[in-house]
């Protein structure tokens, strides 16, 4: 799904051209997503305090404290983390495309974390709370889909966490709730794949076009 191709990122004087055109095509979707991690900062934040807030009345205090800071801090973390990484071409794009995922994974399983206060919620306010964890990890559609597997890490830990709370709720409205949850995941995965498809196609024919460009003015 989207791996990191590692044989062919390895510099030296044999690459061929079309290696670097995936070269540079996988250094373009590196820096699609580290252009998306730097924005969205205030709005992930806010909407922290909002899941915060609904867990307020019934979570234990010290709980939801340690989410807040986890969510935010790792939410920082991976934004500088990946503009330095778009940056740094000296270290192989295969490791880096690599780092990207797990540091994915990571934010993926402190927001995640939060279906875990379903467990003191009543049904509506699991139910807003399952509203904006899933609306997370759409989101990520259009913030992460250039790396594919980056974009599973995340979404897979926001949206199996909260399928599985409401499996443990056990009513036959829990376990509609939680096939709803998962074809929503598997919806977005599509969408995903679609984007990334598409991402690559418009980068292949602009390259095309700047190819015939400089063709036809070297016929001049």
């Amino acid at each position: 799904m989207n791996a990191p191709r590692v044989a062919r990122h390895a510099p030296g004087p044999s690459t061929e051209p079309g290696d670097t055109a995936d070269l540079e095509l996988d250094e373009r979707r590196l820096q699609v997503v580290a252009e998306q991690a730097a924005g969205l900062r205030w709005q992930i934040a806010l909407t922290a305090v909002i899941v915060a807030a609904i867990a307020a009345a019934a979570v234990p205090k010290g709980l939801i404290a340690l989410w807040l800071v986890s969510v935010v801090a790792s939410r920082e973390w991976r934004a500088i983390a990946l503009v330095r990484m778009a940056r740094d071409r000296a270290r192989p794009i295969a490791d880096r495309l690599l780092a990207t995922v797990r540091r994915n994974a990571l934010i993926g399983a402190c927001n995640g974390s939060a279906a875990l206060f379903m467990a003191w919620l009543d049904t509506t306010l699991a139910a807003v709370l399952t509203m904006i964890l899933v609306s997370w990890g759409a989101g990520a559609v259009s913030t992460s889909s250039t790396v594919l597997r980056a974009f599973v890490a995340y979404a897979a830990l926001l949206f199996v966490p909260t399928a599985a709370m409401w499996i443990v709720r056990g009513s036959w409205l829990g376990w509609g709730v939680a096939a709803l949850v998962l074809m929503f995941f598997g919806v977005q995965i599509r969408f995903a794949r679609r984007n990334l498809e598409t991402f690559e196609e418009s980068y292949r024919v602009r390259l095309e076009n700047l190819a015939l460009a400089e063709r036809l003015a070297s016929e001049q």
